[in-house]
């Protein structure tokens, strides 16, 4: 998984730690790797993976994007997203 966002985004930091609470919840059924990415610092990359805003999580899988969320809405939502993500 990669976590983009800009450091003075406020959504950015409460769905960083939404996600942290869900990826947490879910640690002993199998470990999962989060990388965060600062958009600010990487432009390019954004025009590159087509990001149309932040916060913004890419599910990673052999190097294609299996799916994009943006819209965290809550800690359940991302919770049930990463439970599909780890069968």
């Amino acid at each position: 998984m990669l976590f983009i966002y800009t450091p003075l985004c406020g959504t950015c930091k409460l769905a960083n730690q939404m996600l942290h609470v869900a990826d947490e919840a879910l640690s002993d059924r199998s470990p999962n790797e989060i990388y965060e990415c600062n958009i600010n610092i990487y432009p390019r990359f954004a025009e590159k993976w087509k990001i149309e805003s932040v916060p913004c999580l890419l599910f990673i899988k052999n190097g294609k994007v299996q799916e994009r969320l943006y819209s965290f809405q809550s800690v359940d939502r991302i919770y049930q997203k990463l439970q599909l993500l780890i069968r």
